[in-house]
This record gives structure tokens, C-alpha cells and sequence, in this order.
């Protein structure tokens, strides 16, 4: 009569390792299903990009997946800590609540362990498998939006160090006049000259002369260049 009573325990590691094992399958399938676009694809298309941890969980009514409005259905209801935010207003240690369908339910997230962390894409309280990282791909999930984050504020600083010198540019555009732009007619003396190019610069207020020689420079170009503006209050260059 008490003989099959010590294959109790046994049987029931047994099923429990099977459970296990079938939710594991459960939102792998899940996740194969809702895997077709990458992780670059999810991260910019999601508003929000964090790793959570489960802080308390228990069963309890939770709303139809698909915000389908019909009332409520049997699922868990979570209380979240954010460990990490690759993207969104969310920071670590905030704490928001979130829910997950029965894992009888399609696209339901069936590992809801105090402890486990997740990688949420958008997160809108839901947790689903779509909506998710596959659990066993932590850390390559992690390190691929490491990248990615990294990538876009390299981009980010090279845009920005483009703009600033297209600005500068635009800067010096405007503190010049060009007052002509083929060889300027110069008299001093009674003698005429000709400078290839006379600039007007607003801020000093002077004129910006610019000789240009063919051949390697001579002192010799700058003392005939001075000789031409020294009478006319130009400004050699």
C-alpha cells in the first residue's frame, strides 16, 4: 500500500522539468513567429527599448491581447524595475506595472518568475513574446543594442561636426563682401593696378586684398602686393 509513495517526488521533479521545458518552447515558437524583422528594426521602430526585471508577480484578470475590448481574461499581473534603457524616458530603477495573458493564451510570455528579466521593444505595460527578446538571447540581444546605440551617436556627432563647419562657412561667407569677382582696377599714384580679388570684411571693417602668384612665393610678391594697397587702406592677405 505504501510501496509507490517515494516515486512521488520523482514524478513530480519530472513534471515540473517538462513544464519548464514547454514554456521555453512555448515563446520560442511564439518568438519565431514575431521575429521576422531584426533587432535593428524593433529598436527603431519601438518608442521605448529596456531590459526589466520582474520585482512581484501574481495571477490575476488581465485585458485581451491585441487590445481587443472584451472585457477581461485570466493572466499575471507584474510589477517591473528597469535595469537598463537603450532607448525612451524611461531610466533605471523606475518601476512601472505590466501584465502578461495566461500562457494558454497565443503570444502570452509564460516565464513570469520573480527575478527574470526581460528585453521589452515598446513597452505599453503588455508583455508579450512579439513585444520581447527571446529569453536564452539576453546577451547577444543586449550587446547588438549596445551597438546600436553606440552607432547612432557616432553618426549623431559626425552630423553635427558636418553642420558646425558647414555653419562656420556660412559664418565666413557673411562676414565677406566680394566686391568684384575677375582683377580689381587700383590706382595709387597716378599708376593703375589690378588685384585678382578685393574682399570687404564686415566685422573689421577693412578691405581684404588677395594677390594671386603662379610660382612659389617671394618676398619679394609681398612688397610689390603692400606697395599697391598701403596708399588705399587695404588689408594684405
Amino acid at each position: 500500500m505504501h510501496g509507490p509513495e517515494p516515486l512521488l517526488p520523482s514524478m513530480m521533479k519530472y513534471v515540473a522539468s517538462i513544464l519548464v521545458v514547454a514554456s521555453f518552447l512555448v515563446v520560442e515558437a511564439a518568438n519565431a513567429k514575431c521575429s521576422s524583422a531584426s533587432i535593428s528594426d524593433r529598436f527603431w521602430a519601438a518608442d521605448t527599448v529596456v531590459l526589466v526585471s520582474i520585482t512581484d508577480a501574481r495571477d490575476g484578470p488581465v485585458p485581451w491581447p491585441y487590445r481587443l475590448q472584451k472585457g477581461a481574461i485570466p493572466g499575471r499581473l507584474l510589477t517591473l524595475r528597469v535595469v537598463k534603457s537603450w532607448k525612451g524616458s524611461l531610466h533605471p530603477d523606475d518601476v512601472v506595472s505590466g501584465w502578461t495573458q495566461s500562457p494558454r493564451t497565443e503570444d502570452a510570455y509564460p516565464i513570469t518568475d520573480i527575478g527574470t528579466r526581460i528585453i521589452v521593444f515598446g513597452l505599453a505595460h503588455e508583455i508579450t513574446a512579439c513585444n520581447t527578446a527571446a529569453p536564452d538571447q539576453l546577451n547577444e540581444v543586449s550587446k547588438e543594442l549596445d551597438a546600436i546605440v553606440r552607432d547612432h551617436a557616432d553618426r549623431r556627432e559626425r552630423r553635427w561636426e558636418v553642420e558646425q563647419s558647414n555653419e562656420d562657412a556660412r559664418d565666413n561667407e557673411r562676414s565677406f563682401v566680394n566686391l568684384k569677382r575677375s582683377q580689381y582696377r587700383l590706382s595709387v599714384s597716378g599708376r593703375d593696378f589690378r588685384l585678382d580679388r578685393l574682399f570687404y570684411h564686415r566685422e573689421l571693417q577693412s578691405l581684404i586684398a588677395i594677390e594671386l602668384e603662379v610660382d612659389e612665393f617671394a618676398p619679394e610678391h609681398l612688397s610689390a602686393c603692400a606697395a599697391k594697397c598701403l596708399k588705399t587702406r587695404v588689408l594684405l592677405v
